[in-house]
């Protein structure tokens, strides 16, 4: 248990390197000092079954198969109950959530929880890529229980339990929890926790506008590196309501495109995926050829634009910057694919 007499104290003593990992720290100093917070806790990750009975909690400690998870939740006898793993607007690591997943026991309750800010908890990109990532490595999650703040879902084959929920319900429960038990001083230090994780989710966030032209930027680069894109010669351009890069996708000539006038009309729709006659030299491709591919795929979002073809490119929203760019990536190969089944096209 730390010895600090304040949270501050505590994250003040122990964080110089950022925010993120000042949170997780401060929400172990609540848990491990507060025996209603933690029952509280047992309470939320029970998800209307018997509580999990947590009797402490413990910071980073090593699990099974190498994996290190934010927080350890242990009953009395020192037993695994939980993991809580805390997310704000970074990518999954290598480990999240397999190796996490494996070091659970998987004969009695247990549940491996992240926390992420609530935009990531309304979109399902972060929810599907960690039930993604356990399907692939024949972990197979049962349906899905939703509410406004939490999902949760069993494992299809033993006693786990996988749930994402959001920092301000979580600390909100908490909150209310230990104040209705009277403890006065956890109720006070995780109010200073909610201050904290509002200001890292705020400051945090990405700023997309910011952000679209280096995202295309390095979408191409990574397109060319593995083949399926072809900058050389081609150029960016921009207008009162468009900026856009040039490139060969699959043999086709198109234009990777911030849209202005979209954005006023689909706030979520920024960037799309146009092909057209752009330039003198004829490309491999025609776009009167990919306009009959998509005709004949079950490619969704694409639309004709006067003579050139319209594709919006989904992000997945409340994702960091890396996961936006992998998304962007994961969509143009997607085309790609369809445009040339023998590609990658440029690939030496």
């Amino acid at each position: 248990m730390p010895e600090d007499k304040s949270l501050l104290s505590f994250v003040a003593r122990r964080h110089s390197q950022g925010l993120e990992d000042a949170a997780t720290d401060a929400l172990y100093y609540i848990l491990s000092r507060s025996t209603s917070a933690r029952l509280a806790l047992s309470h939320f990750l029970s998800h209307d079954q018997a509580p999990l009975h947590i009797a402490k909690v413990s910071l980073q400690a090593s699990a099974a198969h190498g994996a290190t998870p934010d927080l350890s939740c242990l009953d009395r006898d020192g037993k695994m109950l939980a993991f809580v793993e805390s997310k704000f607007w970074a990518t999954l690591t290598h480990n999240q959530p397999v190796t996490y997943w494996e070091s659970l026991p998987a004969n009695r309750p247990s549940v491996l929880l992240f926390l992420a800010p609530q935009s990531r908890v309304n979109d399902d990109y972060l929810w599907n890529e960690l039930v993604d990532r356990l399907s692939k490595a024949d972990h197979e999650i049962g349906p899905a229980d939703r509410n406004e703040t939490r999902i949760a879902a069993p494992s299809n084959t033993d006693t786990r339990h996988l749930m994402l929920t959001s920092w301000r319900s979580l600390l909100g429960f908490l909150a209310q929890r230990t104040k209705k038990d009277g403890d006065s001083q956890a109720t006070f230090e995780i109010s200073e926790l909610q201050g904290l994780t509002s200001d890292v989710i705020t400051k945090g966030k990405p700023k997309r506008d910011e952000n679209l032209k280096r995202l295309i930027a390095e979408a191409l680069k990574r397109l060319e590196q593995s083949g399926w894109a072809n900058t050389d010669g081609l150029s960016a351009g921009h207008g009162y309501d468009y900026y856009h890069r040039y490139h060969y996708l699959a043999g086709a000539i198109a234009a990777l495109r911030i849209d202005y006038t979209a954005i006023k009309e689909t706030p979520d729709k920024p960037l799309w995926l146009r092909f057209g006659n752009f330039v003198n030299t004829p490309p491999t491709t025609s776009t009167e050829q990919v306009r009959s591919i998509l005709e004949g795929s079950d490619e969704p979002g694409w639309k004709m634009h006067g003579s050139q073809i319209s594709l919006s490119i989904n992000l997945p929203a409340g994702a960091d910057h890396d996961a936006t760019l992998g998304a962007i990536v994961d969509q143009m190969e997607r085309i790609a694919q369809l445009i040339d089944p023998n590609g990658p096209t440029y690939q030496n």
